[in-house]
């Protein structure tokens, strides 16, 4: 669909029906995979580090339809975001990919971090980011295994996004798998406990 007007014209009619509330159960499978799809990698622009098939423009209307998944369908809502996430990180470059601090200094939202340039990893970031805690809420057990193999990521980012669920909800801290795992929370004064001599990167809060 390379017409920008029969694109503009796809993207409202499949935006309209994300804002339509969930009435049948095949509309969760049918919001899943839309949702994947535009949230899927696209060629990049020229104004951009990474571009998305959905612009930038129309991520806010994206925001209700991905916060009422989440609630239906945490776990399957979660798993298609982090996918995303960890596509357009490396689809971005290897800096972006080992260095964080490239594009994204904290995993709060905060103003240092809004380059036009990255805007689509950081709508992903914040949806994946909040869709971690939503899953929590849920299976802490599940939620759990999914920290764990965050912590033991060599990307900074996806560290910082456990150590974010951590402090939301410590209850995860005794579920994680290894005891490495759990010293290296410890050391670093999460969920409670007394800080080492590292200070959490980037986790300075949680939402509840």
């Amino acid at each position: 669909m390379d017409d920008p007007e029969n694109r503009a014209l796809y993207l409202a009619d499949r935006l309209s029906y994300l804002a339509k509330p969930f009435s049948e159960a095949g509309d969760l499978d049918a919001t899943t995979e839309l949702l994947d799809l535009l949230l899927s990698v696209a060629p990049a622009r020229e104004s951009s580090t990474i571009a998305l098939h959905l612009d930038e423009t129309w991520f806010p209307q994206l925001e209700g339809a991905l916060k009422r998944l989440s609630e239906a369908s945490p776990e399957a809502t979660y798993r298609m975001l982090m996918t995303r996430l960890r596509e357009a990180i490396a689809a971005s470059g290897p800096d972006t990919e080992a260095h964080s601090s490239v594009w994204r200094r904290a995993v709060e939202n905060h103003e240092q971090d809004r380059k036009i340039i990255d805007v689509p990893l950081h709508f992903l970031h914040d949806a994946t980011r909040d869709a971690l805690l939503t899953w929590s809420t849920h299976d802490l057990d599940a939620a759990a295994t999914d920290v764990s193999e965050l912590l033991q990521s060599e990307s900074v980012v996806f560290r910082r996004l456990a150590l974010w669920a951590l402090r939301a909800y410590p209850e995860i801290m005794p579920r994680l798998r290894g005891r490495a795992n759990r010293e290296w929370v410890m050391a670093c004064g999460v969920a409670g406990f007394p800080s080492g001599s590292g200070s959490t990167p980037g986790a300075r809060g949680a939402r509840r």
